[in-house]
């Protein structure tokens, strides 16, 4: 019986965690975001099939030897589409499905102690 009422649990917990993830992507995002949201919804899709993330991100301390390693390790994660380092190395262009978020791409850039400078439009 424990065993059955902490699967449960641990089942309500995923649930609601899932719940928030898409709930903060849905407020963060532009007005054809959610309305592409909302008609994966009716179609009984992923709600997030056929959305992506564009990330302009200002970097400070990426030198040449880093960018093709930081280029192969972004190109590693599934969610990562679409990778641009300019050649000064201080601009990261990246597309992303939305799972993937600022937080993760921190964790990442964190390996090559890169910082963020800023995100950009």
């Amino acid at each position: 019986m424990k065993i059955l009422f902490t699967l449960f649990f641990a089942v309500i917990i995923n649930h609601f965690s899932s719940a928030q993830i898409y709930e903060k992507i849905y407020a963060e995002s532009s007005i054809e975001v959610q309305n592409k949201i909302n008609q994966n919804k009716v179609n009984g899709v992923d709600i997030l099939t056929g959305v992506w993330g564009h990330h302009s991100i200002g970097l400070i301390g990426l030198s040449s030897s880093q960018n093709n390693k930081l280029n192969t390790t972004l190109s590693k994660i599934k969610e990562v589409k679409f990778i641009n380092i300019n050649d000064e190395n201080y601009l990261l262009s990246i597309v992303t499905e939305p799972k993937f978020t600022k937080e993760s791409l921190k964790e990442v850039l964190d390996q090559f102690n890169v910082v963020i400078s800023g995100y950009f439009l």
